[in-house]
């Protein structure tokens, strides 16, 4: 392992033996997508659906990768500079639970910090998806764990209303109805 790789907690040296949960793809590597100007794409799919060797093969007929962008080009608008630390800020510190930070990494030719996006969900044919063999980038673990936990939270939570449950007026009725004297 280089002293490079271990400084890193996001990344491990690629597996390219096999599909991993976390994984990021190239958008060129897939034989068709329906967003072209996406350049990455990370494989979302549970790590134990996608084993595959000379005796098993991936079970599922779809996998689901969701867009990854260039922070570059993620940001955008113009704006003062305070604006952009800003809207950086709460990426690299989680502030936005639809989204991800993911640092650059020359070692292994990622020169510039990604943008997971979990708002953009796609299924593909796996007859159709790039093979372990194609993967850019490969997330450590618990780092991609932790990363698919984050997509969950969020996924799953669309669409749910809590707007009552996390009024003002609620809460202050809770408070109300705690008998600390106990």
């Amino acid at each position: 392992m280089t002293e490079d790789l271990q400084k890193s907690p996001c990344y491990v040296a690629p597996n390219h033996k096999h599909r991993w949960q976390g994984d990021i793809y190239r958008q060129q590597d897939f034989e068709q997508v329906p967003t072209p100007q996406i350049p990455y794409w990370m494989l979302l799919n549970r790590t134990c659906h996608l084993v595959e060797d000379a005796n098993r093969s991936v079970k599922l007929p779809y996998l689901v990768f969701c867009t990854v962008l260039p922070l570059n080009t993620f940001i955008r608008g113009s704006g003062n500079n305070a604006n952009l630390k800003n809207q950086v800020s709460n990426l690299v510190n989680n502030k936005n639970e639809g989204l991800a930070f993911l640092p650059e990494f020359p070692a292994f030719g990622l020169d510039e910090p990604l943008v997971v996006d979990f708002n953009m969900v796609y299924s593909f044919r796996l007859a159709h998806c790039p093979t372990a063999d194609k993967k850019v980038l490969q997330l450590s673990s618990p780092f991609a764990e932790h990363l698919v936990q984050r997509f969950s939270r969020w996924f799953y939570t669309v669409g749910y209303d809590d707007s009552s449950i996390k009024s003002s007026t609620y809460i202050d009725s809770l408070v109300k109805g705690l008998d600390l004297s106990k």
